[in-house]
């Protein structure tokens, strides 16, 4: 009897790594199965990682999966050929008729979107969308309607989500956010500093050492406000496409290599700087639960990575990137992280006073920390999901 083919969809670097966690605790249950993995916008490298084959058409257009963002960005993702990207997606969903029985899909209306021309058994998650960005749901009546009719099972981020969800007649299971999974820490003491430490999150896409450059100028600002700068420590989450040399090269006046106050051990690469005010920023590669688990709060420029970190109660400041996730992207997340978080524009100075005006109010720290766990669940979700995933195959029911 042949395993189960099961297609993981996802449309983003994010939706890539929800979906790996959940086919990660679905091989840990050792139930038999088949994977394939359709990355709709990307590389697909959380996939390649796993040694999980690549399929199907990928966009990789100038908007990196935010085109619809603004209209700026729609007219780039446009004139670089994003209708012809989507039709041979959609082509491509069509030819999958009967190829597998079942696809996984995680993001938003693009997966939904295979599983409707492939006319395949679907289970989803709608990561890209909550109640808390407004609404009753957050989704539109396209995806809905779709969720109802392609998706055997949605399983939303957040508890409020499902219950709108579930009163427009969307099948769902609420079994919390698999973004909360695989956050558990290895070694975060060598990470913190001897005051206070600041996580720092540069993103994982074409602008990373661009963002990089401006938090550790924000940084320096911090830190020189202080009365004792050295008690400062910054912990840059790098992803592992960083170049860390371009960072060193790039980096503003009066920070130079330097040694770290703690032993690290050879986990991931790393690579520390020291500001002449005494001031430490380490940049560590595979190390991020680590990194946010030695942090008292967090300011970052990234996507998935800035929710799991309010998710862990970490208050934080978000700054727009210097590329698609600008400042239009960060007025829609704003909506979603409400009072887990404060905006700051993209400007050093700006940053820096953001960061001390936190950690200078108890209180409000507090009303962050609860805001951002109520938003993003508890973990477990992945396990959970998982077994619906086996539940369903077991029953051949895809």
């Amino acid at each position: 009897m042949t395993a189960p083919r099961i297609l993981f969809a996802s449309n983003g670097h994010g939706e890539d790594d929800i979906s790996c966690k959940v086919l990660d605790a679905l091989a840990a249950s050792g139930v038999p199965f088949e994977p394939e993995a359709w990355a709709m916008v990307g590389e697909g490298r959380a996939y390649t990682a796993r040694g999980v084959p690549l399929v199907g058409p990928q966009q990789r257009l100038p908007g990196e999966g935010f085109g619809t963002i603004s209209i700026a960005a729609l007219w780039r993702d446009l004139r670089a050929g994003y209708v012809g990207s989507l039709w041979a997606q959609a082509r491509f969903a069509r030819s999958l008729r009967g190829r597998h029985d079942l696809i996984f899909g995680t993001g938003d209306i693009m997966p939904l979107l295979a599983g409707w021309f492939s006319g395949t058994p679907m289970l989803f998650i709608p990561s890209a969308k909550s109640a808390y960005y407004g609404g009753a749901d957050g989704h539109t009546g396209i995806e809905r309607w779709l969720m109802r009719r392609v998706a055997r099972d949605s399983f939303p981020r957040d508890a409020r989500t499902a219950d709108g969800l579930a009163a427009q007649g969307v099948p769902v299971r609420y079994l919390g956010n698999p973004m909360m999974d695989g956050l558990d820490p290895v070694s975060p003491e060598s990470l913190r500093g001897r005051g206070v430490t600041v996580a720092m999150m540069a993103g994982s896409r074409r602008d990373a050492v661009e963002n990089a450059v401006l938090l550790l100028d924000a940084a320096a600002t911090a830190a020189a406000a202080d009365e004792e700068p050295s008690r400062f420590a910054f912990l840059f989450a790098a992803h592992e496409a960083l170049d860390f040399q371009r960072v060193a090269a790039t980096a503003p006046i009066a920070w130079e290599r330097g040694q770290w106050d703690r032993p690290l051990d050879d986990r991931g690469e790393a690579m520390c700087l020291r500001h002449r005010t005494g001031a430490a920023a380490l940049f560590v590669k595979g190390r991020f639960a680590d990194v946010l688990h030695a942090s008292d709060m967090v300011a970052g420029m990234a996507g998935t990575a800035n929710e799991q970190a309010i998710g862990l109660g970490l208050p934080l400041v978000a700054v727009p990137g210097q590329g698609n996730q600008g400042p239009a992207y960060l007025r829609m997340k704003m909506r979603y992280y409400g009072p887990a978080a404060v905006f700051a524009p993209r400007e050093p100075d700006a940053v820096a006073r953001a960061i001390r005006d936190v950690l200078s109010d108890p209180v409000r720290r507090r009303e962050m920390a609860a805001a951002g766990r109520e938003r993003m669940g508890a973990p477990g979700a992945s396990a959970a999901i998982a077994a619906r995933v086996a539940a369903m195959l077991e029953a051949g029911d895809g």
